[in-house]
């Protein structure tokens, strides 16, 4: 990968872009294979640059959290089990950072966000294990492509027009919700959309359930044993940091009253819901002055942060 390509996955022209976002997850998970201490990162015969080392170590670090956050979305050979395990590491993982380095390490909002995904994941299939033991739970259901599609059609209802009033909308969603029901009863008369398509390199933001392998039927997936056995694969990950032990005993972190992945400091305060505790968010990138320089306003504040960091 050049510089230039790396830039535009940094510094995406769309934010909401989630192939390039993907890319540059499995990007950064690549970087684990670089070993700093071999050429061309250290000298032949030279003395490894312990920044260097450092900051690969933390690379490392967050292509773990990362690996486990994409795998259960994106696989789709994984069993429901196996989904609920990636999904506990990540979580795992997640706490213990975010218990040592606040906002340093994540921002508050980011965190609250994923970690009330991964809850509502977790409750919704101990849901269905209480409606219906034979039924499958398929994680994509807990995402956006049934709103999206729904909306595409209100769209083709409506001839694409953006000024639609109250009723023409609600004519439009109701003829929508026919087409979708006619749809589902007679899968073979619906020619799918391109953009929904999946390769393992674009659209990872639209795989649908109908490409899903995977055993995912709720009665074979033991969710506590799936959540609560990834521990030690997490404590693996951990002690080869240069972590204190008592850092990531986790039986002995959630013991104490009222604390657990979300509510991580215990009190009842919550990251992003009580801001006002938790100080400055230092992952906000600084403004610099661009004056007198040719370096991209992004690259300056990425660098002012490095220094202080």
């Amino acid at each position: 990968m050049d510089k230039d390509h790396a830039n535009k996955l940094l510094f995406p022209d769309d934010p909401q872009d989630i192939p390039h976002a993907v890319e540059l997850i499995r990007a950064i998970i690549c970087l684990t294979k670089i070993n700093p201490t071999k050429p061309p990162y250290t000298d032949h015969n030279g003395i490894p640059d312990v920044d260097t080392i450092i900051d690969f170590e933390a690379i490392k670090m967050l292509a773990q959290i990362l690996h486990h956050l994409l795998k259960p979305f994106v696989n789709p050979t994984l069993s429901l089990s196996q989904q609920v395990s990636y999904i506990s590491t990540c979580s795992h993982l997640l706490f213990c950072q975010y218990c040592l380095n606040h906002a340093a390490f994540l921002p508050n909002q980011l965190y609250y966000d994923i970690t009330t995904a991964m809850k509502n994941i977790i409750f919704c299939i101990a849901k269905q294990l209480w409606l219906d033991l034979s039924s499958k739970f398929l994680l994509l259901d807990v995402g956006t492509d049934q709103v999206e599609v729904l909306f595409a059609l209100i769209q083709m209802c409506s001839g694409h027009n953006s000024t639609v009033n109250y009723k023409q909308g609600i004519d439009c969603l109701c003829l929508a919700c026919n087409i979708s029901d006619i749809y589902s009863r007679n899968p073979d008369l619906h020619h799918g959309h391109h953009q929904l398509n999946f390769t393992c390199s674009e659209h990872v933001d639209h795989i649908n359930c109908g490409m899903w392998q995977g055993d995912t039927v709720v009665c074979n997936c033991n969710l506590q044993a799936a959540w609560s056995d990834r521990r030690a694969v997490v404590v693996s990950i951990l002690s080869t940091l240069p972590l204190f032990p008592e850092e990531y005993d986790f039986d002995r972190i959630f013991s104490v009253e009222d604390v657990d992945l979300m509510c991580v400091f215990g009190g009842g305060k919550y990251p992003s819901i009580n801001q006002e505790d938790e100080g400055e968010d230092r992952s906000v990138l600084p403004q610099v002055d661009s004056q007198g320089t040719d370096t991209p306003l992004q690259l300056q504040a990425v660098d002012a942060l490095d220094e202080e960091l």
